[in-house]
């Protein structure tokens, strides 16, 4: 995630201050809510004796849509402001952009990155005992 608030912030020339570290801090809110739900329904699964691969794969599934809600109305409500496409509005422009970078990235992250590591882990706890 932060590498697509830096990045973002890069390719725009837009500075890092006080308005796009507010816009990261939102960010990693809820990139990490979305990921605390996807690994809390994955746990869930494999309480109800699904393995591990099965377990990941529903929760993915099951929190797919949500996720994707999350991010794309983030996504559509930030971008106008991104663009200075709403006058009066130049102060909120650095979150915003912080915003659209980092979600951007993060949304992916989530959906592949997350559930991979989950597994791994949820495997080798499995190995162990």
């Amino acid at each position: 995630g932060l590498a697509g608030v830096v990045g973002l912030l890069y390719l725009t020339d837009t500075t890092l201050n006080i308005q796009s570290l507010l816009g990261t801090l939102m960010m990693i809110g809820i990139v990490v809510n979305n990921s605390i739900l996807l690994v809390d329904r994955a746990n869930g699964n494999l309480l109800v004796g699904q393995s591990p691969e099965e377990a990941i794969v529903a929760a993915t599934r099951s929190r797919l849509r949500p996720i994707l809600m999350t991010s794309l109305t983030l996504l559509a409500s930030m971008a106008p402001f991104c663009f200075r496409l709403v006058p009066g509005t130049e102060a909120m422009i650095p979150l915003a952009r912080a915003l659209v970078g980092g979600m951007a990235v993060s949304t992916v992250l989530t959906l592949f990155l997350i559930p991979c590591v989950w597994f791994l882990v949820k495997r080798r706890q499995q190995v162990a005992v």
